[in-house]
């Protein structure tokens, strides 16, 4: 039975007597990345059994809970490692990251459990490197923040709240995964440098995840008055501000603060940002709504690609039927950019890839595998870059577009693909 009317103090002390607020029917929702407290997933797999009708929201994954043995079906916005493989209780749930927690919106029951900071001198504790849906928060039926000093404090209106307003908290230092390290590929380095000499002075950034954003970040110490606009806030966006590239003087949402939504599992970022008044979070709401990214002018957004084919149909969520990561924030900026005055969006990858045995396979191709997941959909490609050049795909019909894409694609597969192509009818 749920024993919500037996705790009568909001102080707890651990993740154990947390788990006891949690009714059978609930959906809780556990945050995303270094918001999730692990510590009480753990806790909560003791109590599956007695929870019948049990939901659990999460998203990308530090480590395996001991709830994933339980056989609950987790809902998942968005794969990492940890999610990946078979036999997992893990249901991707596809959704732009603009609107994350949709899934869970609306139907009732709804406990929000989140790690937060520990609060100021006013009281007010901050989502630190990941943002929580204030909407979620409003319609909760029920609060439970575990408190935890090692996450950094983060300004912004939608990032802290007073720790009265949680129904329940307790304090617990649970320590964060270190942060994956990204070293870019020669490949890598070639598409940033193409990338680099095209962004303007002035430019508002959005860098994916991952090597190729890395990359991109690190050739741009040369511009100024660089904006930032975010999804993620990488560590070479900390470069960039502190050699004077980026000021935000030019921006036209929040001019004058870096603005993110997150910030990688573990990064250095994680100091930078703690108490930074230079630096403001926003939710995910806001941050990736592409009617707020085309606020600022000359938006730059870089993102990657698994797969794209000769229509320009960009797969970055999935091998086949499998799911490898998710939507993510992608086509938010994408879509942000275009609308942006002066703004250009790029899918940049190596033009092929190895498997184990050493054979190259070409990341473009005539389709996309059976089962992938079109992540941005042809007519808002703008850009696509590979180590052989830049296509611009926007305005181009079927057949100019076939012929851009195949003239980066690695020349080993270009007589093949062109080929291909004619057969299919896409080159006229």
């Amino acid at each position: 039975m749920c024993s919500m009317s037996k705790i009568t103090s909001k102080f707890l002390s651990g993740p154990q007597e947390a788990v006891k607020l949690i009714c059978p029917g609930d959906i809780v929702c556990a945050s995303m990345m270094d918001g999730i407290p692990h510590s009480f997933l753990d806790a909560l797999a003791e109590r599956v059994e007695e929870l019948p009708g049990l939901r659990v929201y999460l998203g990308s994954l530090g480590r395996k809970p001991k709830i994933y043995d339980t056989g609950l079906l987790i809902d998942d916005y968005f794969f990492t490692s940890t999610e990946r493989g078979d036999g997992k209780p893990v249901s991707y749930v596809p959704v732009h990251l603009s609107d994350t927690m949709c899934g869970a919106a609306n139907k009732g029951n709804i406990v929000a459990v989140l790690q937060t900071s520990v609060p100021d001198s006013e009281g007010y504790v901050s989502m630190g490197p990941v943002p929580y849906e204030l909407s979620l928060l409003d319609s909760a039926r029920c609060i439970i923040l575990q408190v935890n000093p090692t996450l950094p404090y983060v300004y912004g209106e939608s990032r802290r709240f007073p720790l009265e307003r949680a129904d329940a908290y307790y304090y617990l230092e649970e320590s964060i995964p270190a942060a994956q390290s990204f070293v870019a590929s020669p490949e890598e380095c070639r598409i940033a440098e193409l990338i680099a000499e095209r962004v303007p002075d002035g430019a508002c950034l959005q860098l994916g995840i991952g090597t190729m954003g890395d990359a991109v970040g690190k050739y741009l110490k040369d511009k100024k008055h660089l904006g930032i606009h975010t999804e993620i806030f990488t560590d070479p966006m900390i470069d960039l501000i502190e050699c004077g590239a980026v000021d935000n003087s030019q921006k036209g949402f929040k001019p004058g603060v870096s603005y993110f939504g997150a910030s990688l599992v573990g990064s250095r970022s994680h100091p930078f940002i703690d108490k930074n008044p230079a630096v403001e979070g926003g939710p995910f709401s806001i941050v990736n709504d592409p009617r707020y990214i085309a606020m600022n002018k000359k938006v730059l957004s870089v993102n990657g690609a698994l797969q794209v084919d000769l229509m320009g149909q960009v797969c970055a969520e999935s091998i086949g039927h499998k799911q490898f990561s998710g939507t993510g924030g992608q086509l938010d900026f994408v879509r942000g950019a275009r609308w942006s005055e002066g703004g250009m969006s790029f899918i940049a990858f190596p033009s092929a890839r190895s498997d184990k045995t050493g054979k190259l396979f070409s990341k473009i191709s005539l389709t996309l595998p059976a089962g992938s997941a079109v992540t941005t959909p042809r007519a808002d490609v703008q850009y696509i870059a590979t180590e052989y050049g830049i296509a611009d795909l926007r305005g181009k019909s079927l057949d100019a577009r076939a012929r851009a894409l195949i003239s980066i694609a690695h020349p080993q597969f270009r007589d093949e693909l062109f080929t291909q192509a004619k057969q299919a009818g896409i080159i006229i």
